[in-house]
This record gives C-alpha cells, sequence and structure tokens, in this order.
C-alpha cells in the first residue's frame, strides 16, 4: 500500500511541473490591475515559532469606506 500512495504522489509530482496557465490566466493589456498587499502574522499558540503569511488582493474599482461620524 505504501508503494502505490508514493507511486501516486510521485506522479502527481511530475505532471505538475508540466502544468501551464492558459491564455485567460495571463495579464491582458485592457484590463485593469489591482494591488496585492503582504502581510505577515505573528506566530500564534497553535503553532509556536510559525509566522503566518497571507496576502491581500484590492481590485481596482475598490474606493475606501467612508468614515463613519463619532
Amino acid at each position: 500500500m505504501k508503494t502505490f500512495a508514493l507511486a501516486i504522489l510521485c506522479t502527481a509530482a511530475i505532471h505538475a511541473q508540466d502544468y501551464a496557465l492558459g491564455p485567460d490566466s495571463q495579464p491582458q493589456a485592457n484590463v485593469p490591475k489591482g494591488t496585492i498587499t503582504k502581510h505577515t502574522l505573528d506566530p500564534g499558540k497553535f503553532y509556536p515559532g510559525t509566522p503566518h503569511n497571507y496576502s491581500i488582493y484590492v481590485p481596482p474599482s475598490t474606493t475606501p469606506p467612508n468614515p463613519r461620524p463619532s
């Protein structure tokens, strides 16, 4: 059973390297570009010593919200 699982993982790894994005996944000339900001969370209690990286994509048509009056 372990040999079979190893064969499946190796096959998946080999084919993953051959994957190419299609034309719809490439940047297009007339499409507005948004912004991507990268952030890091401090290590937490579940995985101490491990920072967590994440990114946020903001589309170009997004406008900041108006602040609420206090």
